[in-house]
């Protein structure tokens, strides 16, 4: 997939359960600029980046409930190196948020600009199934 345009920008989240945070990043992220294309990635790059428990929820589900999402306009499914993905997308604004730890930022040379945008603490997937698993709710 291609996306071109004046204002195109992508957004780029590994996640699990779609949770009130992420929403609100996509829209975030769909106000930068025209069109908001969401590359996720797949079953097995989850597994291999967060462990064998993951993901939660399987793809077809999250691609399902992304594109059910007003901001979104596409998906993008890839296997986890995200470099190729951005060149081949070449969105004008590479939207992505703000990383856990100081990291270099994958595909920055192929976009005209990276908007990073704050996370929100305490909201992660990999928080969220720590506190099920301690027994707390909120």
């Amino acid at each position: 997939m291609t996306v071109v345009g004046q204002g195109t920008r992508s957004f780029f989240r590994l996640f699990d359960l779609l949770g009130p945070h992420h929403v609100k990043l996509l829209q975030t992220a769909k106000a930068k600029g025209d069109r908001l294309v969401v590359a996720v990635n797949n079953d097995f790059s989850v597994r291999a980046l967060k462990g064998p428990d993951r993901p939660i929820r399987y793809l077809d589900a999250r691609t399902a409930m992304l594109m059910a999402l007003e901001c979104v306009d596409a998906v993008f499914v890839f296997d986890g190196d995200v470099e190729p993905v951005i060149r081949n997308l070449a969105p004008v604004i590479y939207v992505k948020a703000e990383p856990r730890r100081k990291v270099r930022v994958s595909g920055k040379q192929c976009t005209e600009r990276v908007v990073t945008l704050p996370r929100v603490r305490g909201e992660s997937t990999t928080e969220t199934i720590e506190r099920i698993r301690n027994g707390r709710r909120y």
